[in-house]
């Protein structure tokens, strides 16, 4: 459950990568994609913390990496990496309880 988000992550990746080599994907894995997308962004969406939010969706819809999301917390409120990775790992944690509890694969 917790790859799911990198599998989105990396699949919009491969996508455009497949795109600019003049490749089209597939239509079924477009929408096994897609699926998976809108999963991930209900998930993101069930987080109360706004903060908790912009991290996942910098690190998994914006394919942010940690460096540059832990800069924009620096600059914005002062906080330190440790501070990240705590806030990701417990909003990794709701995401997870609320996918086991509706039944999201």
């Amino acid at each position: 459950k917790y790859m799911l988000a990198f599998a989105v992550n990396g699949c919009f990746g491969t996508i455009v990568a497949w795109q600019e080599a003049g490749f089209q994907p597939p239509a079924a894995e477009i929408a096994r994609i897609d699926r998976k997308a809108a999963q991930v962004l209900s998930a993101i969406g069930q987080l109360t913390d706004e903060r908790q939010k912009l991290i996942l969706t910098m690190r998994y819809i914006e394919g942010a990496e940690w460096p540059e999301i832990i800069e924009h917390f620096q600059r914005q409120e002062d906080r330190q990496s440790r501070w990240v990775f705590i806030q990701h790992g417990r909003a990794l944690c709701i995401i997870r309880r609320w996918m086991e509890e509706n039944g999201v694969q």
